[in-house]
Order: C-alpha cells, then structure tokens, then sequence
C-alpha cells in the first residue's frame, strides 16, 4: 500500500511539473509569436499531437492545477495525521 501511494504521488508530481512547463512554453510562444497560437503543435496528424497550441495550454493548465490539488489532498510521507 505504501508503496502505492508513493508511486501516486510521483506519477502526480510528474504530471504536475510537466503540465506547468508546457503552459509556461505556451505563454512564451504567446509573447513571442502570437500569430502562431491557432497553429497545430506538431506536425504529426494523428490526435494527442495535433492539438492547436492555445488548446495545448489550456489542457496543460488543466492538468498541472488537477494534480497539484490532488497532491495537496494526498498525505506525503513521514506526515502525521
């Protein structure tokens, strides 16, 4: 069990981390190349790669704030109750 909830916590962690790096990539792209925003993320035509980039944001965003509440609910370990 313990070693369940530890793996629950890094798989949130990495989620967490990820999403916020690919919002902030997101945000840069914004600053720096606004007419690019309505453009896919890749070019790979097959559907978790051909999201537009404002899209990408928004779920990345959506994702990083869901696992750092879920994180905050979660007890770390070595807490006591």
């Amino acid at each position: 069990m313990k070693l369940r909830l530890e793996t629950g916590r890094a798989l949130l962690s990495t989620i967490f981390l990820f999403g916020l790096l690919i919002w902030l990539y997101v945000i840069a792209v914004q600053l720096t190349h606004p007419d690019w925003m309505s453009e896919e993320l890749t070019h790979i035509n097959i559907f978790p790669f051909n999201l537009r980039v404002d899209i990408t944001g928004i779920v990345a965003f959506l994702a990083s704030a869901l696992a750092f509440f879920l994180l905050q609910l979660k007890p770390a370990r070595g807490r006591s109750k």
